[in-house]
């Protein structure tokens, strides 16, 4: 429990836990209610200021949804070609996004998870024409990221 609240901490300091929040998130855990939502915002907003999206906060994330919302439909292991859910497509391009900017940069500090999550957790609608649009500007002459798009998303 306290590697799960630690990861709401500024700092990831002991000291910085929300008192409330360690009590609350406690009381959910051992009564099998659902957890403070809080916790959602708490730990979109550390995501947001040090871009560190990991997997201790993710799963967290995962179990405030599924408890509290009921959303247990697993994520897909594999490509779904006949998925048309506009979620999952935007999903789908950002990876395809990510994967050729990797491949042109080779630098881990520069990618589009790192610049655009926070934006994202904030203003989703406004993120996947910005990226396609800055992703488009900068992409050297002669790519055809249209031509590596099809190609990947087949």
């Amino acid at each position: 429990m306290w590697r799960q609240l630690i990861e709401t901490a500024l700092q990831r300091k002991t000291e910085n836990i929300a008192p409330q929040l360690a009590g609350e998130w406690q009381r959910a855990t051992l009564n099998d209610t659902p957890y403070p939502l809080m916790m959602l915002t708490i730990l979109l907003m550390r995501i947001r200021s040090d871009h560190d999206v990991n997997e201790v906060r993710v799963a967290m994330i995962k179990i405030v949804l599924v408890r509290n919302f009921d959303m247990e439909k697993e994520a897909p292991v594999a490509l779904d070609p006949n998925n048309d859910d506009l979620g999952y497509l935007l999903g789908r391009l950002f990876a395809l996004l990510e994967q050729i900017q990797s491949l042109g940069l080779r630098s881990e500090n520069a990618s589009i998870k790192n610049s655009y999550y926070g934006v994202a957790s904030a203003t989703p609608p406004m993120v996947p024409s910005r990226s396609v649009l800055e992703f488009a500007d900068a992409a050297p002459s002669g790519m055809m990221p249209s031509d590596q798009a099809a190609r990947s998303m087949d």
